[in-house]
C-alpha cells in the first residue's frame, strides 16, 4: 500500500536572490507542513534573508548601472571612497541613487517606507539579544510573510529606479516562488506593536518599585478561601466570580496583602476592576497554545495598559495601573502571582 509519493523537481536559478526565493518558500512550506515546529526561528530567518534580498538587488544594480553608463569622475570617486570605507546598506541606499540618477528613493511610500523597517529590523536581530515588547508578535508567518513581500516589491522598485522598468526574471520567478500573502512589512509592524504588551524602561520605574531580587525572594500562598479575608465582602462582589473563573491558581504575597489593606477605598475598588478581567482571560488552554505565560499574548493588556517591567534578564513581572498606584504581577507556569502594589511616582 503506497502512503507516501515522492516528487521531485528543479528549478535553474538566475542569481543568489532567486536560490533565496526558493529557500523562504521552503520555509514557509515547512512551516505550514510541521504545524508542532518551533516558527519564530524560522521567521527571524525569514526576516534576515528578505533583508538579504534587497541588498543583493541594490548591489547588483548598482554594479550593472555603473558598467552599462558613463558615469562622471566625481561620482565614481564617490561611490569607491564610500566602498572603501564599507558604507552600510541603508547609508548607501539613501546616498547613492541620487547621485547616479539625480532621485532619491522615497522612503515616505511604499516599498520603501516597508525597506527601511525590515533593514531595520534585521539589524536589531543580527547585532543584537533581542527581546522586544513586541518580538514575539513580528516573529510570525504573518510577519515573516511581510518581510517576503517587502523584498520582493522593493527588488522591484529599485530596478525601475535605475532602468526605468522591472526585472522580468525576477518577476518570473515570483510566479514558483510567491509570498503567502501580499502585506507590507511596515503594516505588520505596526499590528504587532499595537497588540504587544509594552515595556516600563528602567529610567520609567518609579522610585517605590522593589529590585528584581526583592520579589524573587518573597514567599507567597495560593489565596483559597481567604479572599474575603483579604478583600472584604465587597470586594468580593467586585472580584469573586473572576477568581472562580481563573483557571490558574492565584497566590499572594505577604507584601501585596500588606499594601492593598493600606490603600484608599477607591484604590481598592479600582485595583480589583482592573484585575477582575486578566483573571478572565487566564484560561489554560489559550495560555498553553500561544505561549500566553511568557508572552502575554492573551492577556487584555492594551485595555489595561499593562507593561513589562524590563528588569535586567527578566522580563517576567508585569505591572497594571489602578489609580495612582500599580498592582506588581507575573504569571509563570502553573500560577499567577499578585506580588506588589506600589505608587506610580
Amino acid at each position: 500500500m503506497v502512503t507516501k509519493i515522492l516528487k521531485t523537481s528543479y528549478v535553474i536559478h538566475e542569481d543568489n536572490f532567486t536560490e533565496t526565493m526558493d529557500g523562504i518558500t521552503t520555509l514557509f512550506r515547512v512551516m505550514d507542513h510541521e504545524p508542532n515546529i518551533s516558527q519564530a526561528p524560522l521567521c527571524r530567518s525569514i526576516m534576515i534573508m528578505s533583508s538579504f534580498m534587497i541588498e543583493n538587488v541594490f548591489w547588483n544594480a548598482i554594479e550593472i548601472f555603473r558598467a552599462e553608463n558613463k558615469l562622471h569622475k566625481c561620482c565614481l570617486t564617490i561611490l569607491d571612497t564610500d566602498t572603501k570605507k564599507k558604507i552600510g546598506i541603508s547609508k548607501a541606499m539613501a546616498k547613492w541613487p541620487d547621485i547616479l540618477v539625480g532621485k532619491h528613493f522615497d522612503y515616505s511610500s511604499e516599498p520603501f517606507t516597508s525597506t527601511k523597517c525590515l533593514i531595520d529590523e534585521r539589524n536589531k536581530i543580527v547585532h543584537s539579544d533581542r527581546i522586544s515588547y513586541y518580538s514575539s508578535y513580528i516573529d510570525t508567518v504573518r510577519g515573516a510573510t511581510a518581510a517576503y513581500y517587502t523584498a520582493l516589491m522593493s527588488a522591484k522598485s529599485i530596478w525601475k529606479h535605475f532602468f526605468g522598468h522591472e526585472n522580468e526574471i525576477y518577476n518570473s520567478f515570483e510566479t514558483t516562488f510567491p509570498p503567502p500573502e501580499k502585506i507590507y512589512f511596515q503594516n505588520a509592524l505596526n499590528e504587532a506593536k499595537k497588540y504587544s504588551i509594552r515595556m516600563l524602561e528602567p529610567e520609567e520605574f518609579p522610585s517605590a518599585l522593589k529590585s528584581l531580587d526583592e520579589y524573587r525572594c518573597m514567599t507567597s500562598e495560593v489565596c483559597e478561601n481567604i479572599v474575603d479575608k483579604i478583600f472584604g465582602l465587597q470586594g468580593v462582589d467586585i472580584i469573586g466570580n473572576a477568581i472562580n473563573e481563573c483557571e490558574y491558581p492565584i497566590k499572594l504575597t505577604e507584601t501585596f496583602k500588606s499594601a492593598y489593606k493600606l490603600l484608599p477605598k477607591n484604590v481598592k475598588e479600582s485595583v480589583l476592576k482592573n484585575l477582575t478581567p486578566l483573571l478572565k482571560a487566564l484560561k489554560r488552554k489559550k495560555l498553553l497554545s500561544y505561549y500566553g505565560v511568557k508572552f502575554g499574548e492573551v492577556l487584555p493588556h492594551a485595555r489595561l495598559n499593562i507593561r513589562r517591567i524590563k528588569f535586567k534578564n527578566h522580563h517576567g513581572y508585569m505591572c497594571l495601573p489602578a489609580e495612582e498606584f500599580l498592582v506588581i504581577f507575573i504569571i509563570d507556569t502553573s500560577t499567577i502571582e499578585l506580588t506588589d502594589i506600589i505608587k506610580n511616582a
